[in-house]
């Protein structure tokens, strides 16, 4: 398994044990419920087509993006796991803009990961040595 499908995870698994700010817990989503029981399975297109119609109901959950990622990226659909890992990254869902760099690398975007970690870099987000063992950033 990949660095980043490890750090995306850990960051869904992060993101899902903080309580919604402002928002008193509800019950599971049974549509989420189906679709992480779907990347469980490693059956990662049947649960990014679950998570995009959740999201659909609810655009605004950065965790759900960033499972979204996570399923593109298990796929193989690396293009679309980078947008879906920069739009998790817009609720500032931790490692998203990572894992996008990543995804845009696997997908032979050389120039939008560099740009994307320069970003990441710059910021103060990422040690530049974090990198050299990602089997993602290889091509880079």
């Amino acid at each position: 398994m990949s660095r980043c499908i490890r750090i995306a995870v850990l960051a869904c698994l992060v993101v899902a044990a903080l309580p919604a700010a402002g928002r008193a817990q509800a019950r599971p989503d049974p549509l989420l419920l189906r679709a992480d029981s779907a990347a469980a399975a490693k059956d990662f297109s049947r649960a990014a087509t679950l998570y995009r119609q959740a999201l659909a109901r609810t655009p605004d959950e950065g965790a759900t993006w960033m499972k979204l990622g996570s399923a593109e990226y298990g796929a193989g659909r690396f293009g679309m796991a980078a947008v879906a890992f920069r739009r998790a990254g817009t609720y500032r869902v931790p490692f998203s803009l990572y894992n996008s760099a990543a995804s845009l690398a696997r997908a032979g975007d050389r120039a939008g990961a560099v740009a994307l970690l320069d970003t990441i870099v710059t910021g103060g987000l990422l040690q530049i040595t974090l990198l050299s063992g990602d089997s993602d950033f290889v091509a880079l």
